[in-house]
């Protein structure tokens, strides 16, 4: 259940990272341009797949505010999490995952920029993209080798490793559809915690979902959907 409850912190980091530095591309354009995603997170809970969805508004100037409209009626206000204020958020909570896929269709984002509204809308669909199978997690001379087999309908991966309070201990890079092996090293990612010997961590396998239509210039902020595959591995063993 803890790992449900703090799988919005991953998108974040990944969706901040790969977003805002999507949006630096933009600094040099003189009109203000804003991007709304929503995507479904899917992850196993015991033997039950879970899911929740994720919304993220990404801006190439500052905005004073954010909202999302949703297609089943309502808005969700979003916050922003950093202080350049081009990133809007709002993460699952525990109680945000449901046993059924999440409702679809049209959402609405409406932002403020320099007191002037904008608004944009992100289709979102659902296509129960499947979770890797990983095969191998094998711990040697301080590096763990990940393995897994190709999902079908994947765009990219990530592999992260996590301590047991869900504590991001390695975020490894983007990998593309072909790549089925990573190296979890301090030259291959992010080390953000010093992993100790005898210590047991999680491998998780993101595998990543871009809506139709997406491009290599876009697909940061065209997220679909994201799988969560996770397995465990002994550091030092």
């Amino acid at each position: 259940m803890k790992q449900i409850q703090k799988i919005g912190q991953l998108i974040l980091f990944v969706l901040i990272l790969l977003g805002v530095n999507s949006c630096d591309k933009n600094d040099n354009i003189a009109a203000f341009e804003v991007f709304g995603d929503v995507m479904i997170i899917k992850r196993m809970d015991g033997e039950q797949s879970k899911f929740a969805r994720s919304y993220f508004a990404y801006g190439n100037y500052p905005m004073s505010s954010a909202s999302v409209s949703l297609p089943e009626d309502g808005t969700i206000t979003l916050t922003s999490p950093d202080e350049t204020l081009r990133t809007y958020v709002k993460q699952p909570s525990l109680a945000d995952f449901g046993n059924e896929p999440p409702i679809t269709g049209t959402f609405n984002f409406t932002v403020v920029n320099e007191g002037i509204e904008h608004t944009v809308s992100d289709e979102l669909t659902f296509n129960n993209l499947p979770y890797a199978n990983i095969t191998r997690a094998e711990y040697s001379d301080g590096v763990i080798m990940v393995g897994w087999e190709p999902v079908e309908g994947a765009d990219n991966y990530l592999v992260r490793l996590v301590n047991d309070n869900y504590e991001t201990v390695f975020t490894g890079y983007l990998v593309n559809a072909s790549v089925t092996v990573y190296q979890i090293a301090a030259t291959n990612g992010v080390m953000e915690l010093t992993p100790e010997n005898g210590v047991t961590y999680t491998v998780e396998v993101n595998t990543f979902d871009y809506e139709e239509g997406a491009t290599s210039k876009n697909s940061d902020y065209n997220v679909n959907e994201i799988s969560v595959a996770t397995t465990n591995v002994v550091w030092g063993e």
